[in-house]
């Protein structure tokens, strides 16, 4: 996500919010300026994105067949700790989806947005989508 407000554009930030999990919910968050400049979120911060995967919670060895997993994260606001933002209520942002198997035998990628380099990239900001989380209802 990106760091915006309901008043910026959110194509002149200098930063960007990455969120990785993998398949059993371990979490690491990074306030980035690019792919090699990071501040990792501490331990609280991280304890405030709720996660629920359907593979158990342990380490698992590469396995064959069909290993289809579903993970959600419930991220509150506050997770993007760089920034005061007391709910998402007509926050402005952009973002990407990703699924990385960058380690496994056979290598693959998916996003939900395309990006446009020749290998993956997905700290690649120019390529996030514009999103806007509607305000709440009264």
């Amino acid at each position: 996500l990106d760091r915006s407000s309901a008043a910026s554009d959110v194509y002149k930030r200098q930063s960007y919010y990455n969120f990785e999990c993998n398949c059993i919910g371990t979490l690491l968050v990074g306030h980035r300026r690019d792919r090699t400049q990071a501040e990792h979120a501490p331990a609280e911060v991280l304890r405030t994105v709720r996660r629920r995967a359907t593979y158990p919670h342990a380490p698992l060895p590469e396995t064959e067949g069909d290993n289809r997993w579903t993970l959600t994260l419930a991220i509150p606001a506050a997770a993007l700790f760089r920034d005061r933002i007391a709910g998402w209520d007509g926050v402005r942002g952009a973002m990407n989806l990703y699924k990385c198997g960058d380690d496994l035998s056979c290598p693959h990628y998916l996003s939900w947005r395309p990006v446009g380099t020749p290998a993956p990239d997905f700290h690649r900001p120019e390529f996030f989508e514009p999103v806007f989380f509607e305000p709440k209802k009264q």
